[in-house]
C-alpha cells in the first residue's frame, strides 16, 4: 500500500567551483538541490528499485509516495523490456510514472546533451533524476548495471528559462548512491564536473537499444540543450604539499557550500584529521576526514593530489583511519618480521573488486620481498598487488592490450568484442564487436587498431572509434620456426610485430604493414604472451607457466640480429596468474591478466643504465 508524505525541500545545497578548475563570479552560478531520503538495496541486484524508491520520496508537494522495495521488485520483472538488464529503463520509468507524474526515458550520444536536459528540468520541475551510471562503471557493483539518483545540480548559468541557453557549464552533482550490495549503506556524494564525467559511463550492453547511449528517466518532456563539461581531469605530476591540500579543502567547502547540505555538517563543525595520500603515482588524490567534537569521522574531502581541486565529497559508516605506522607494525608482526631489510608503506586505492571504495584504501606494506595489504580495519591481506596501478575491467575474459596516455583497448576473449577502457577507472567506454574468428593480439599505430585473427591466419585494421574494418593482410608464419600459435601483436612506428609461440623455435617477427611479409624474424626464447614497442626497444611477456611469475624482457632493436641478441635483459616480473598481451603508452608498459579480469600499468622502461625498474 501505498502512503503519500510531506517532505520539506531545502534548496541552494550545492555550489561553486575550485577556482583553479573555472573562475566563474558568484552571481554566474546556479545550484539546485532537492532533499530525498536515502535507500540502500534490500537484495544484490535491486539497485533499480532502490532508486525508484528514493526518486518517489524525492516527489514535490503532496505527489510524495512511499512502495516497498520488494513490490517495486515486482513491478521491474513484470514490465522490463530488455532481460539484460535487472532494471532496465522501461522498467524503472513505469515503476516511477505508477507512482505518479510524466517520466520519459531520455538517452543521448554524449553526457553533454543529457546533463543539460538533467539541469534544466531538475531545475524546473523539483524532481531528483534517475541515471545509469554505466554498465562497466565499477567492480564494486557485481551486477550488469548501476542506478544512482540525482538529487541537485551545479552550472554557471540557469539552464530553466524559455528558450533555454545554448550551452550552460556544469560545475558539480549531488547524487544518493545506493551501493551495491545490501552490506554497504547508502551514501551521499557531491562530484565535481571532472569526477562526474569519469563516473557517468554509456550503457555497453551489446544487444540494447541503449547500447553506447547515456539514459536517464527524467520528468518532464526534452528540450534540446548541452551541459559542457570544462577541463581535463589530471591524473598525474608532482604531489602538492599536505598544508596546500588542506587549505584548498578548506576554500572548496566554502566555495561549494557543500555544508549547507545537513549531511556534510561535520565540514562546518568539524575539524579536519591529516590528510592521507592516496595513488601517489597516477589518479592521486588527498583523503580529508573531519571529525566532530573527538567523534570517529564520517565524511570526508577527496583532493586532487597534482592541481588541488575538489574531485568529491562523500559520507561514509564512522571509521577509524589506521596511520602509516599502525599499517607497519601490523604488517610485521604478520610476516614474523623483527629486523626486516627495508620497509615500504603507501596507501592505494586500485578500483578493484572487494576495495569498499575511494573513502576506505588499503595501506600497500612492502617488506624486502613481500608485499601484504593492511584495510583500514587493521586486517591484514596476505596477498596484495605490487603493481603500480592496476584496473579492474568489466569483461568476460581480458586478453591483450593497445593503447596511449588517454585511451586503451582491450578484447574480451569470451563476446569477440574490443573494449576501450579509460586509464583512470577502468570503465568501458565503448566496445564494438570484431566479425573475426579468434581474435588476439592488439596494435595501435597512432589512427588505426590492429587485430590479429588466428582462424583466418590475417591482421585486420580497425577505426578505432566506430569499429570499422579497413585494411587486412595475410599472417606470413616464418618456415623455418614453426607455429604453434598466435600470442601477440605490436607497433614499433614503421612496422609490425607478432610474437608466434612454437616450442623452442617460439619467435618475434617484424611484418611490412604493407604487404604482411616478414622483414626478419628472431627467436623469442621464451613462452612469448605480449609483446610492446616503443620504436627503439622491444619488450616480450615471457610466461613461465602458473606456478611462477611471468617476466617483462627488452631487447634494443639493433640493425643486427646478434646485436639484438646480445642486448636482451630481463628486467620485470608481472602478477597475476593468467597474463597476457603488452603495451606502452608512451611512459608505462601495461599488460593484461584474464584471471582477475584487469588491466595493470606496472613499470616504466626507463632508459639503458637505469636500475629505477629492475627486478634484478
Amino acid at each position: 500500500m501505498r502512503h503519500p508524505i510531506q517532505l520539506a525541500l531545502p534548496l541552494a545545497a550545492v555550489a561553486g567551483l575550485v577556482a583553479a578548475l573555472i573562475p566563474l563570479p558568484a552571481a554566474a552560478e546556479w545550484d539546485h538541490s532537492i532533499f530525498v531520503t536515502p535507500s540502500g538495496p534490500e537484495a544484490t541486484t535491486w539497485c533499480g528499485p532502490a532508486t525508484a524508491q528514493m526518486a518517489m520520496t524525492g516527489y514535490p508537494g503532496e505527489t510524495d509516495c512511499t512502495v516497498p522495495q520488494t513490490d517495486i521488485w515486482a513491478d521491474v520483472v513484470a514490465h522490463r523490456v530488455e532481460a539484460s538488464w535487472d532494471t532496465d529503463p522501461a522498467a524503472m520509468r513505469w515503476v516511477l510514472e505508477d507512482c505518479g507524474g510524466h517520466w520519459p526515458v531520455i538517452s543521448r550520444d554524449t553526457r553533454e546533451e543529457l546533463m543539460f536536459l538533467v539541469a534544466r528540468w531538475m531545475g524546473q520541475f523539483n524532481y531528483p533524476v534517475p541515471i545509469v551510471v554505466g554498465t562497466a562503471a565499477t567492480a564494486e557493483h557485481d551486477h550488469d548495471e548501476h542506478w544512482v539518483l540525482i538529487t541537485g545540480i551545479r552550472t554557471d548559468v540557469d539552464p530553466t528559462p524559455y528558450p533555454p541557453p545554448a550551452t550552460v557549464n556544469l560545475i558539480g552533482v549531488w547524487l544518493l548512491d545506493p551501493g551495491a550490495t545490501v552490506a554497504i549503506d547508502p551514501v551521499i556524494l557531491y562530484k565535481n564536473a571532472l569526477q562526474w564525467e569519469s563516473f557517468l559511463q554509456p550503457v555497453t550492453k551489446p544487444a540494447s537499444a541503449y547500447a553506447g547511449k547515456f539514459v536517464a528517466v527524467i520528468e518532464p518532456p526534452q528540450v534540446l540543450g548541452r551541459a559542457l563539461i570544462p577541463g581535463d581531469l589530471v591524473l598525474s605530476g608532482p604531489v602538492i604539499p599536505l598544508e596546500r591540500a588542506l587549505a584548498a579543502a578548506r576554500q572548496a567547502i566554502e566555495r561549494h557550500r557543500l555544508a549547507e547540505n545537513e549531511a556534510f555538517r561535520a565540514l562546518a563543525e568539524g575539524q579536519p584529521l591529516t590528510p592521507l595520500l592516496v595513488n601517489r603515482e597516477q589518479g592521486g588524490y588527498y583523503l580529508i576526514p573531519y571529525s566532530e567534537q573527538g567523534r570517529q569521522p564520517a565524511t570526508a574531502v577527496l583532493i586532487n593530489a597534482y592541481t588541488g581541486e575538489l574531485l568529491e565529497a562523500g559520507t561514509f559508516q564512522p571509521a577509524r583511519f589506521l596511520t602509516a605506522e599502525e599499517a607497519r607494525e601490523l604488517a610485521l608482526r604478520h610476516l614474523g618480521r623483527e629486523k626486516p631489510g627495508k620497509v615500504a608503506v603507501e596507501a592505494v586505492y586500485l578500483n578493484e573488486a572487494g576495495q569498499r571504495g575511494m573513502y576506505s584504501p588499503t595501506w600497500k606494506v612492502k617488506v624486502d620481498d613481500q608485499v601484504v595489504g593492511v584495510t583500514q580495519t587493521g586486517t591484514v591481506l596476505p596477498r596484495i598487488t605490487d603493481e603500480i596501478y592496476a584496473l579492474a575491467v568489466r569483461s568476460k575474459r581480458l586478453a591483450g592490450i593497445a593503447g596511449t596516455r588517454d585511451r586503451l583497448w582491450t578484447t574480451d576473449a569470451s563476446t569477440g568484442e574490443v573494449l576501450e577502457v579509460l586509464p583512470a577507472s577502468g570503465a568501458v567506454l565503448r566496445r564494438f564487436p570484431l566479425d573475426l574468428g579468434r581474435p588476439k593480439g592488439l596494435a595501435f599505430d597512432g589512427s588505426r587498431l590492429w587485430v590479429a585473427d588466428e582462424q583466418a591466419m590475417r591482421i585486420q585494421a580497425f577505426d578505432p572509434d566506430t569499429g570499422q574494418p579497413g585494411r587486412s593482410i595475410a599472417l606470413e608464419v616464418p618456415r623455418e620456426k614453426g607455429y604453434g600459435s598466435l600470442e601477440a601483436l605490436a607497433w614499433d612506428g614503421r612496422y609490425l610485430w607478432t610474437a608466434i609461440a612454437a616450442g623452442y623455435s617460439s619467435s618475434l617477427n617484424q611484418i611490412d604493414p604493407q604487404t604482411g611479409q616478414i622483414v626478419r624474424s628472431l627467436f623469442a626464447d621464451c613462452d612469448p604472451r605480449g609483446l610492446a614497442s616503443d620504436g627503439e626497444r622491444l619488450w616480450t611477456l615471457c610466461y613461465n607457466g602458473r606456478n611462477h611469475p611471468a617476466t617483462v624482457d627488452e631487447r634494443l632493436l639493433a640493425p643486427e640480429d646478434r646485436e639484438v641478441v646480445k642486448s636482451r635483459r630481463f628486467f620485470k616480473k608481472t602478477e597475476g596468474g593468467i597474463p597476457s598481451g603488452l603495451a606502452f603508452d608512451g611512459e608505462f608498459l601495461w599488460y593484461t591478466d584474464a584471471q582477475s579480469n584487469r588491466a595493470v600499468r606496472f613499470v616504466t622502461p626507463g632508459r639503458r643504465g637505469s636500475n629505477d625498474s629492475s627486478d634484478e
